[in-house]
């Protein structure tokens, strides 16, 4: 058996909020700890590059049907904001490209706030469901299938 651990990587700029350049990785573990597919040394599989305009947090993942799901949240101020996930395919790791789940354009600095962030993943035997605090106080949802 192993297991699959991602994690986004970053590098603040110096004197800045959310700035820096931030991408996620991903790597299959033993169950005893040993990394599968490369050593310490590799940074692992990349499944977003990293990007200096899109900070990204809040990743998540789950697992269904041989894919592993991923959410995060783009931080930034830059004009696409919002949830993002991709899926990334069992034994293969195959990645898919990323693609917005909810996604904010923007032109004006005022309309940042609040941000979209804190995704959620579950899923069923047909059905995925994404959930994510909306703006207004609610919560929005996506299903797909």
């Amino acid at each position: 058996q192993s297991f699959f651990v991602t994690w986004i990587e970053g590098l603040l700029e110096e004197g800045t909020i959310s700035a820096g350049l931030f991408g996620i990785y991903g790597r299959e573990v033993s169950e005893t700890g040993q990394l599968i597919n490369g050593d310490a040394t590799t940074t692992g599989l990349t499944i977003a590059e990293p990007a200096s305009d899109r900070p990204r947090e809040d990743l998540n993942l789950t697992y269904a049907d041989g894919r592993y799901y991923l959410l995060w949240s783009h931080t930034s101020f830059a004009s696409d904001l919002g949830i993002y996930g991709t899926e990334v395919e069992a034994g293969t790791f195959a990645v898919q490209p990323e693609r917005a789940v909810s996604a904010t354009e923007s032109t004006s600095y005022t309309s940042f706030f609040p941000r979209l962030s804190n995704p959620a993943l579950a899923h069923g035997p047909t059905q995925k469901l994404v959930v994510w605090p909306a703006r207004d106080g609610t919560v929005d949802a996506w299903i797909y299938d």
